[in-house]
C-alpha cells in the first residue's frame, strides 16, 4: 500500500512539473521567502553499500551534481553571511537558497565539496567538533557495524547477546536483509529513553575488541586539515554542539556547556567564531535557545521542514531535509523543496 501511495505521489508530482505548474507553485511559495537545504551525506553507490547511515541523510554523488547544477540554474544561492544580513526583516530576493549539511562527514569534503567548488557555490557545514578529527563514531553507525558483525558471528556468546537484545531473527539473513533489518532496529532505538538506548549501546561496543571490530572507514569525520582547505574554498563552518547529544535529553548547565565549548573549539581551530548554530536532531526548547543566544551565536537551525521568512525567528530556522529517496530527480527535488512531499 505504501508503495502504491508513493506511486500516485510521485506520479501527479511528474504532471505537475512537465505541465509546468510547479515552476508557477514555486513562483508563488517562494515570494520573497528562502528555502534552506539540509544535507548530511553525498556518497558513491560503492560508499552506500558500506555505509550504516540511514538513508533517510544520505544523497547519491549523481544526484548531488544534478541538483547543484540545478540550483545554480534556477535559484539564487546565498552565503551564511548573506542570508543572515537578510534576517533582521529584510525580504529575500526571488527564489534565494542557502545550501546546509550536519555532522561534517568524511564524504562531504571528498564527494560533495568537489561538485561546490565546480559551480562556485558556498554552503555551511555544521561540526559536532569532538568527532572532527577524531576516529570516534556516531552511536547508530558503530552499534549498526557491530550488530552486523555479530550477526555473521557463529559463536554462543554472540547469539545470546542478539537474543537479549531481541534482533536474533536476524541472523542467516543475507547481507541486504541484514542490513535493512538492523537499520530499522537502530531506528526504535533511537525512539528509547536515553538510558535505555546508552545500555543496548554499552553492551554492543563491549563486544567490538572480541570481533575485531575495525571502524568503517566511510562513516568517518572531516579533519581540521580538511575544513580548513574547505573554509579557504569557500565553505562556511558552524557549531553542532561538542558530542553531538541531543540537547533536550541533558540539564541546562550541560547544554551551555556543549554550545559553548563547540564555539570555542571552533573559533581555536578555524580563528574565527561560529555565527550559526544547528541543534543536534533538531531538538530544542525555549530555554535551549536562550542559551544559543546568550553564547553569542546570531542565528541557529532546526530540523523542521518549511520556508524561511525574514521575519521569522533567527534561532528557529526551517530546513528542507534533501535525501535519494525523495530527491532522486529533478521534478521530485522541486517538489521537495517546496515542501510537496
Amino acid at each position: 500500500m505504501r508503495k502504491l501511495k508513493l506511486f500516485i505521489k510521485y506520479s501527479i508530482v511528474y504532471v505537475l512539473y512537465f505541465t509546468g505548474v510547479l515552476s508557477v507553485l514555486k513562483a508563488i511559495m517562494l515570494k520573497n521567502k528562502a528555502v534552506v537545504l539540509m544535507y548530511h551525506r553525498v556518497l558513491t553507490e560503492a560508499e552506500r553499500q558500506q555505509s550504516f547511515s540511514n538513508e533517510a541523510i544520505v544523497v547519491g554523488v549523481e544526484s548531488f551534481a544534478n541538483q547543484i547544477e540545478f540550483l545554480k540554474k534556477t535559484f539564487n544561492v546565498i552565503s551564511l553571511d548573506d542570508f543572515l544580513d537578510r534576517l533582521p526583516g529584510q525580504k529575500f530576493e526571488k527564489y534565494t537558497c542557502l545550501i546546509t549539511f550536519d555532522d561534517g562527514w568524511i564524504d562531504n569534503y571528498a564527494n560533495a565539496y568537489p561538485v561546490l567548488k565546480k559551480n562556485d557555490l558556498s554552503a555551511v557545514i555544521f561540526l559536532p567538533v569532538d568527532f572532527i578529527d577524531s576516529k570516534n563514531e556516531f552511536w547508530r553507525e558503530k552499534i549498526s557495524a557491530i550488530l552486523f558483525s555479530l550477526c555473521n558471528d557463529s559463536t554462543e556468546k554472540s547469539r545470546r547477546l542478539l537474543k537479549t537484545l531481541g534482533v536474533d531473527h536476524l541472523i542467516n539473513q543475507s547481507s541486504e536483509q541484514l542490513k535493512q533489518g538492523i537499520q530499522e532496529y537502530a531506528n526504535e532505538l533511537k525512539k528509547r529513553p536515553p538510558a535505555e538506548r546508552a545500555l543496548v549501546v554499552s553492551q554492543l561496543t563491549q563486544r567490538k575488541d572480541e570481533i575485531r571490530y575495525v571502524p568503517n572507514k566511510v562513516d568517518q569525520f572531516l579533519s581540521w586539515e580538511q575544513v580548513k582547505e574547505m573554509r579557504d574554498g569557500g565553505v562556511v563552518f558552524g557549531s553542532h554542539s561538542y558530542y553531538h547529544t541531543i540537547l533536550t535529553e541533558l540539564n541546562l548547565d550541560d547544554v551551555a556547556w556543549e554550545v559553548n565549548s563547540s564555539r570555542a573549539v571552533v573559533h581555536d581551530n578555524l580563528g574565527t567564531y561560529p555565527r550559526a548554530f544547528c541543534y543536534p536532531n533538531g531538538d530544542y526548547s525555549e530555554q535551549i535557545v536562550e542559551l544559543v543566544v546568550s553564547g553569542g551565536y546570531e542565528a541557529a537551525f532546526t530540523t523542521r521542514g518549511g520556508r524561511v521568512d525574514a521575519k521569522d525567528n533567527p534561532f528557529t530556522i526551517k530546513r528542507m531535509n534533501i535525501s535519494e529517496n525523495v530527491a532522486r530527480n529533478t521534478p521530485l527535488f522541486l517538489a521537495r523543496l517546496l515542501g510537496l512531499i
